[in-house]
């Protein structure tokens, strides 16, 4: 009987780490998306401006006829 008591504590045990490993890949995840969402105002920026420069210097003469 006392073997099967020390078998349960060892369990509960590795499931308490194993929650803590967990939580903490999820509070990871949670902050990488956090500074995604964050930086994406200046991604669109980035992606205006490219866009806008790419119309700007894009020649006429190559544009097809409709």
């Amino acid at each position: 009987m006392s073997l099967y008591i020390a078998e349960v504590a060892v369990l509960s045990e590795t499931s308490v780490a194993e929650d803590d490993q967990e939580r903490e890949k999820v509070n990871i995840l949670k902050s990488k998306i956090e500074a995604n969402i964050a930086d994406l105002p200046k991604v669109l920026e980035k992606i205006n401006e490219t866009i806008a420069l790419c119309e700007k210097s894009f020649n006429p003469v190559f544009e097809r006829k409709l």
